[in-house]
């Protein structure tokens, strides 16, 4: 029998990212950036993929009126099974000089690096979207990223709710990512009418989802 060494995944989390739990032996990583939280970046597209995700901002802009200084977008960053947080928000971070309003959610499932599962939970599309559902649920109630209202609106249900449906919403998945998003999206998204995402996701951009 081969011994391996317990690793202490909280111990190892970086400093700025949030843990959610989902129950005592499941949990996902997310974190939440806004223009105050980053620096050091030039506003210029990296690469291929970069430029893809610029291009694809600007077709959703076409289709919204946008006020200068008050463009809300809410964005959020799904990576592949074993990609991190910090390397797919390298890829968007110039998005910030366009939209100094946006706000960037990323975040990692059960089984991806630094998080907990059971070892009997099966890992497909089906849970971890369901395990997705959870998790947009609790940042409603706890008022957080797309259900953050804006200065001068009320923390009551009714205003957090009709401020976040008028808050254009992205889809950024890449690989499995891919996957659990659509499955999330096609089962989940319209399904819980207490959740407006449905109604205010303009764009859907997968890369390299399996198939």
């Amino acid at each position: 029998k081969l011994d391996l060494p317990q690793q202490d995944i909280e111990r190892d989390l970086p400093e700025d990212v949030d843990v959610f739990k989902i129950d005592d032996e499941t949990t996902m990583l997310y974190k939440i950036v806004s223009l105050s939280n980053v620096s050091g970046f030039d506003g210029i597209p990296k690469g291929k993929y970069s430029e893809a995700v610029a291009a694809a901002v600007a077709g959703v802009q076409r289709n919204i009126a946008i006020i200068p200084g008050q463009d809300h977008l809410s964005i959020v960053i799904v990576p592949d099974f074993m990609e991190t947080i910090e390397s797919m928000f390298q890829r968007v971070q110039f998005l910030f000089v366009r939209f100094p309003n946006l706000r960037v959610l990323m975040i990692q499932f059960p089984g991806q690096p630094g998080t907990r599962y059971r070892r009997s939970d099966t890992l497909n599309n089906k849970f971890l979207a369901e395990c997705t559902l959870k998790f947009f649920q609790f940042l409603r109630s706890k008022r957080l990223w797309h259900w953050k209202p804006r200065t001068g609106i009320g923390m009551s249900e009714k205003e957090v709710m009709e401020d976040a449906v008028r808050r254009p919403l992205i889809l950024l998945c890449n690989g499995l990512g891919a996957n659990v998003m659509a499955y999330y999206t096609v089962f989940h998204m319209r399904q819980d009418s207490g959740i407006p995402l449905a109604t205010t996701l303009r764009a859907s951009m997968m890369i390299n989802p399996y198939v």
